[in-house]
């Protein structure tokens, strides 16, 4: 109300300087000189003023247009006409204006208009009595409001005032359509201010253009910076102070009350994060202390309900905003209160919040100071269910995680429970807003190393856990936007296995992992590495991740008799290994895992030159070397050499198209190269031709390459006490037979050829044929590698030292005695076998 007050006694007072000076120069010589008079005044009251053609005839003045400017809101006046009157009698006398003003135009410090009007102005003012009144109508009320998108059209407003030495009252209507008005009535004396408003469906931020042109005030102040949109869909106040109560300072529910319902307002509480959105709020006024219940809101993604907001006004200085509120939504939606700043400081650590993925549920508890300058308070912890999150450039990954947030303006700490990498861990974040002394963000990590033996293994890396239980404390600290990692695990209580080196550490066996580095950037720093352990082991080196290449220096791999070194460089689409050595000892090997498929994009190249590689059961390769290339879908190049006693291996890819790659392997010693991969222990000398069909295409990592399609044949080789052919010849019944093959340790085969598959840990042997002096067989089944179990099935045909040959020769009888590919004949007998191995 005194703002309105200002504003009306102003314009009165102006008129009424301009009354009286006209008066006394009716003629119309001094229109110039009362123009700057005019002007002058208005640059007193801090107004930026200019008066157009000011004609004063008679008891009339007229004015082209009164342009003012007040705080960079602009408002002109057009076609003013101002009919006065003065009547001097003693006690009634008085000075009596009537103002028409065709056009008023408001224009914000954006040139924007917000504001188009006509106005009638009544004004009547007794001198003697001391006692005036106003009469203020606007018509065709065009009020416009860009920034909101809120247009009036056709509105109307009504004030009038009276005043005099002992009370004023106020009468205020604003009307734009039916559904949105405004009406206060007010009335003041020495005893008691007065005062009812009521609101209906009235846009909150229609205190603007009064702002425009008080921007220092306190009030206005307030509502500029946090009330940003929405509309009062009914409203009451209600106030009757007395003067006592006054002078005690006494406001209660009693004196000041009020009530109202907001719709879809917008209040940004703070500049840094974003505002509250679609708010749904009942409000209360009792006394200076103002309630909102919000029944509903929104913070960006996330919904807010059951939320209050407390202000007990003492004016700006010590008047403190309290919210209170419960949410539920996206958890990105809480990395909104971290100001962007900080959190680009910790996307440079390649830790992105906004990735955090699932729904939070919230309690948040802001105290906000009005006091420009004041600092917010915040109190705001979420729980987030089932959560993830990746971190590192994916080096750290965090499932199915429950995480706990704590935000409190000076800090975010999160903690939580998951897994990271696929193993249980525990997770603590720490980033400092405020104090960095200490460090700008912090994060540790303790993951429990476990797998159980007989379930599917877990890797990490080169490393394939297949038992045990161990803890493995990692901790990223960054200072100064430069970040320091370490990290530790007892290796002891692990069952652990160096994919491709042949390097087992069993469970109980002692060894220690440590590591530790510094980080310029995630792309850019230097981390040493060390694992030290029983039975000579001992693996050190170190990564320099620069930019988009990561280059591995292995300076020491040794275990029992494995002594070697390697390179590796990693880039985003290739990794290069490069390995070099004395000794390879694969003795302990798991051959299956030469098998797998290491990864699942990007180019693969292999190079393996040592000098020895030793195999299982006592067999050793010589100037062994490997050369391969592959992509994620197939490899273009692949060869081994290498001398496997006084003879010779070779594999090599001879064939490859977009499903298929065509291996073959050939080797002089093949008895020797299947003991070397325990597939087979009663072989001895023979040669070997393998020809396999494979596709990498279809599986994942760790996954071994299917044998879509494979063929062998052995030549010339002997079978020495091999209790699976004592079996075979025993469905043989012929007399003699079993008592002379008995006698023989060695038995001779002048060929072996078959196809099989091998996929899902099965090998299936569709066809297979053996001939040799002593008996010929066939056979077919599976070999169930996983549960280790034989399940095959043929038939055996005694040889009898070459009568078969004889009576073969003889094509009736021949078909009778020996069959053929569709009878068995009368001495030849089948068989089948199912046993574990």
């Amino acid at each position: 109300m005194r703002i309105l007050s200002k504003l009306l006694i102003l314009t009165v007072s102006l008129f009424l300087i301009a009354i009286l000076i006209v008066y006394e120069a009716r003629s119309g010589n001094l229109d110039i000189e009362i123009k700057y008079l005019v002007e002058y005044y208005l640059q007193l009251k801090q107004i930026d003023g200019k008066v157009n053609n000011l004609t004063i005839k008679n008891d009339q003045i007229t004015i082209d247009s009164i342009v003012v400017n007040k705080n960079n809101t602009k408002f002109t006046l057009d076609n003013i006409t101002i009919n006065y009157s003065l009547d001097l009698n003693y006690k009634k006398s008085k000075i009596i204006a009537d103002v028409k003003i065709d056009k008023i135009i408001g224009q914000n410090f954006h040139s924007d208009e917000f504001l188009n009007a006509k106005m009638n102005f009544l004004y009547n003012h007794h001198l003697i009595a001391r006692k005036s009144n106003i009469q203020l109508h606007l018509n065709n009320i065009l009020y416009n409001d860009f920034s909101n998108n809120i247009l009036f059209k056709d509105g109307k407003a009504s004030i009038a005032c009276f005043f005099s030495s002992k009370k004023s009252n106020y009468y205020i209507d604003i009307i734009f359509d039916k559904n949105v008005n405004f009406s206060l009535q007010s009335s003041i004396d020495d005893n008691a201010t007065l005062l009812t408003a009521k609101i209906k469906n009235m846009p909150v931020i229609i205190y603007k253009p009064i702002y425009y042109l008080y921007p220092k005030n306190d009030f206005l102040i307030f509502c500029n910076d946090f009330i940003k949109s929405g509309s009062v869909e009914f409203s009451e106040f209600n106030m009757n102070i007395s003067k006592k109560d006054i002078e005690e300072n006494n406001y209660n529910k009693e004196n000041i009350n009020g009530f109202g319902k907001i719709n879809n307002l917008k209040l940004l509480y703070n500049a840094n994060f974003p505002p509250l959105t679609n708010m749904q709020i009942d409000f209360s006024q009792k006394g200076l202390v103002s309630e909102f219940v919000i029944n509903q809101a929104n913070s960006t993604d996330i919904l807010i309900s059951n939320g209050l907001i407390y202000m007990d006004w003492k004016g700006q200085e010590n008047t403190k905003l309290f919210i209170t509120a419960k949410a539920q939504g996206p958890i990105k939606g809480l990395t909104d209160f971290i100001i962007m700043d900080v959190q680009n400081n910790l996307r440079q650590s390649s830790i992105d919040l906004t990735k955090f993925t699932g729904d939070a549920n919230i309690d948040i508890t802001i105290e906000i100071p009005l006091k420009p300058g004041s600092k917010d308070i915040y109190d705001i912890n979420a729980y987030i269910p089932n959560t993830g999150i990746s971190m590192f450039t994916n080096k750290i990954i965090l499932k199915r995680a429950d995480v706990f947030g704590k935000y409190n303006g000076d800090s975010l700490e999160i903690t939580g429970k998951g897994q990271i990498n696929e193993f249980d861990s525990e997770i603590n974040f720490i980033q400092n807003f405020v104090d960095k002394k200490e460090f700008n963000h912090k994060l540790n990590i303790t993951a429990n190393l476990k797998n159980k033996i007989n379930t599917n293994h877990k890797k990490i890396g080169f490393l394939t856990l297949l038992d045990g239980n161990s803890k493995l404390d990692f901790e990223y600290i960054n200072i100064n936007h430069v970040g320091m990692i370490k990290a530790n695990s007892d290796l002891k209580n692990l069952d652990l296995y160096f994919d491709k080196l042949g390097i087992h550490k069993e469970k109980g066996q002692k060894a220690n992992f440590t590591m530790s580095g510094i980080l310029e950037s995630p792309v850019k720093g230097n981390i040493k590495f060390n694992i030290n352990g029983s039975n000579n082991l001992k693996i050190d080196g170190s990564l320099d991740v620069n930019s988009d290449i990561t280059k591995i220096i292995l300076n020491n791999i040794n275990y029992n008799q494995t002594k070697l070194v390697s390179n590796i460089v990693m880039k985003k689409d290739a990794l290069d290994i490069m390995i070099k050595g004395e000794i390879l000892d694969l003795s302990n090997a798991t051959m299956f895992e030469f098998l797998e498929k290491e990864r699942d994009s990007g180019t693969t190249k292999m190079q393996v030159i040592v000098n020895e590689v030793k195999l299982k059961n006592d067999i050793q390769l010589d100037n062994f070397k490997l050369d391969f290339a592959c992509n994620n879908v197939k490899c273009y190049f692949g060869r081994i050499d290498a001398n496997i006693g006084s003879k010779n291996l070779v594999l090599k890819l001879i064939e490859e198209d977009k499903n298929l790659e065509k291996w073959v392997l050939t080797s002089s010693n093949a008895g020797a190269f299947l003991q070397g991969l325990d597939a087979y222990k009663n072989m001895r000398a023979g040669n070997l031709l393998l020809i396999l069909e494979t596709s990498r295409k279809e599986i994942s990592p760790g996954e071994i390459i299917p044998i879509m399609n494979g063929s062998f044949k052995f030549d010339h080789f002997v079978l020495r006490n091999s209790s699976f052919f004592t079996k075979l010849v025993s469905f043989v019944s012929l007399p003699g037979f079993i008592n002379l093959f008995s006698g023989n340790k060695d038995i001779i085969f002048s060929s072996m050829d078959g196809n099989f598959s091998f996929q899902n840990g099965v090998l299936n042997v569709s066809h297979s044929q053996a001939t040799g002096p002593f008996f010929d067989f066939f056979l077919s089944g599976n070999i169930d590698t996983v549960s280790r179990t034989i399940d095959m099935k043929g038939n055996v045909k005694p040889a009898l030292y070459g009568v078969s040959t004889v009576v073969s020769s003889i094509p009736l009888i021949g078909r009778i005695f020996m069959g053929d590919k569709k009878n068995l004949g009368i001495i030849s007998a089948p068989y089948k076998i199912k046993e574990s191995y």
